[in-house]
């Protein structure tokens, strides 16, 4: 009989517990995701910073909600660069929010009947855009995005990102691409 009390009152106490933390933790759950969603956005900033230094501005192709990079592959023996044949594309998805990734080779883009010179980079155009963006469907880089924004100044592209936590509060980064090739 007292282990049956004893029983009865661990449990009482158990789902007091439970109804006193329960708040505490879905807040903190929250937190821990908003931090998450922040690291993700640094890390996509840094991967899109990264792949604009393998390139120079020639190889660069932008419209609003995509970014292709024709990386530079290295000096020939005679001094002249030698391009990539393949892109790396990042675009904004709206309606998954999120920032997707893909490496696309020359076989890829050939199938988009577009092809692009080892010899120099290739601008492309939006309509070239547009199909890079809906060829496939990419990896996501960061999700929960509140904005995605590319703007193109003097300095050179920049891109705006931002996530929105749970309780409403923004956290913004921008990125400045660098051309370093």
């Amino acid at each position: 009989m007292e282990a049956l009390i004893a029983t009865a009152v661990l449990f009482v106490v158990l789902v007091a517990l439970q109804v006193i933390f329960s708040d505490f933790i879905s807040k903190a759950r929250g937190y821990l995701n908003h931090l998450s969603d922040r690291q993700r956005l640094y890390t996509a900033a840094d991967t899109l910073l990264t792949t604009s230094r393998r390139t120079n501005p020639a190889g660069i192709s932008i419209d609003s909600s995509v970014i292709a990079f024709q990386p530079i592959l290295g000096i020939k023996n005679d001094g002249t660069k030698s391009w990539s044949t393949g892109l790396e594309v990042f675009w904004f998805d709206s309606e998954e929010r999120s920032l997707k990734l893909r490496k696309l080779t020359d076989s890829d883009l050939g199938k988009l009947g577009i092809s692009l010179n080892e010899k120099a980079p290739t601008s492309l155009d939006a309509d070239q855009l547009s199909k890079l963006r809906n060829h496939s469907p990419g990896r996501d880089l960061c999700t929960h995005l509140g904005g995605f924004n590319i703007v193109t100044n003097s300095a050179g592209p920049i891109v705006t990102m931002s996530v929105m936590s749970e309780n409403k509060k923004i956290f913004q980064t921008k990125v400045v691409l660098e051309p370093g090739a």
